[in-house]
Parts: C-alpha cells; structure tokens; sequence
C-alpha cells in the first residue's frame, strides 16, 4: 500500500487517496493527476486499480527505463495501462501494443490511453496463448487485474464466472525490441518453450519462475538479483 509520503510525491490530487476522501471515493472512478503530467483512471481508491498503478508508477518495479530506445513494445496483460502510458510517453517514437482480453478492462485502458492524448498504442482486444483460438478466462472477482486462463489462480478462486475470449500465439505480433508479461500463471503457455529475441523482457511471476529463468539465462539474457522477487526483467 503506498504511504502518504508517495502519495504526495508521485500525485497532484492526493488528497483524493487519503481517508476520509478515499473512503468516500471507493467505489467512484477517479483520475489520479501526476505530476508529471501523467493521468490514469481508477475504479476506486482501495481497489486492485489503485495497486497497479502504485506497483508500475510509484516503485517502477518494471524498471521501464531498462528499454534501450525500443521501436516496438508489446504489453500482454495491459489492464488499465500503467505500463503501456509509462512506456508510451518515455518512448513517444516507438509503437506501443497493448494487449487486452478482458472488456472492462480494455474500455478503461482507451480511456486511459485518450486521456493522455496518446498516438503510439494499439489495443488489441485478445489474449496471448500458444495457438490462434479461444480460451476460457476466469474473472477473478474480487481483483481486476487477476484475470487468469487457471481457476486457481486469483483471489475470485474455483467459483470464478469466467468469459470466453479470443487467442493468438506471440508470433502473432512479429519482431518487437521489449515485451511486458503479466498474464496470471499463462507465462510458460505463451513463450512455449521458445524464448523471444528481445533486448527487454519483464515477466510477473505466478509460478515455475527457476524453471522459466533458466531458459532466459540459456537464452543469452541477464537479470539481476535486486529484482522484485514475483516480477523479474530480463536485459541483453
């Protein structure tokens, strides 16, 4: 949970995430204000939203600036946007493509995108598996930034409702210079066994992440140890 102090210091309307406001705000969506011009659209002050853009905007655990002037950055798993506006504005040259399969979601994420006047992404609206199709994606109910192809996985659990989206392979998408993976447990489904040639590659770990590391590190990718220890970024 992000303290008052960085609240104040990432944040122009602050106040808005500190109690009693953000109590009353809760189930309100809201536009956090940065000051660094950034803007992002919650659902809610103490909700997974909130924790998202705290995650990727306050403590960088992706370590965006890793990219070394990339011209395609692929976002799998974008959510509402946090990485993709981040990267977006410190790339305005490069393409961006958000991948999204959730609509909720997606919907909040153009916002997001139009709210930053941005020109560099594409959504696209679907899931990235091992195969063109479709898949069936548990709605965790409880935190929308758990969706998941794995019932288990989430705090929704076993009793998930779940929707029925479509797939594509990461081939999908062609030659891309960075990629950013969060995609609740699918990780070894999309990169089957074949570990893209990227310069920047950072993945949110749900499980295996030995397994997974020792393909990267076979790969010719390094990590360091100062990584978060559930998102890891992978740099040749």
């Amino acid at each position: 949970m992000a303290t008052l102090q960085e609240k104040r210091k990432h944040l122009k309307n602050w106040l808005l995430f500190t109690p009693p406001v953000r109590d009353f705000l809760n189930n309100k969506e809201i536009v956090a204000e940065f000051r660094n011009g950034m803007k992002l659209a919650v659902r809610g002050t103490k909700k997974s939203d909130f924790f998202a853009m705290t995650t990727v905007c306050f403590d960088n655990v992706y370590e965006v600036e890793k990219m070394n002037n990339p011209k395609v950055i692929l976002d799998i798993g974008a959510n509402i946007g946090a990485f993709t506006i981040v990267a977006a504005r410190l790339f305005p040259d490069a393409k961006v493509i958000a991948v999204e399969p959730e609509p909720s979601n997606s919907k909040l994420l153009r916002k997001n995108i139009a709210l930053n006047k941005l020109t560099n992404v594409e959504v696209i609206e679907c899931a990235v598996s091992n195969k063109v199709g479709e898949a069936e994606l548990f709605i965790d109910t409880k935190r929308d930034s758990a969706h998941s192809f794995f019932k288990e996985i989430g705090a929704g659990g076993r009793n998930a409702k779940s929707i029925v989206v479509p797939t594509v392979p990461l081939s999908h998408f062609g030659k891309v210079d960075a990629m950013k993976i969060d995609c609740e447990g699918a990780e070894f489904l999309i990169l089957n066994n074949n570990i893209p040639d990227c310069q920047y590659v950072a993945i949110e770990f749900d499980d295996k992440k030995d397994e997974l590391e020792a393909q990267f590190k076979q790969a010719g990718y390094t990590t360091e140890d100062g990584s978060e220890i559930w998102i890891c970024v992978y740099t040749k």
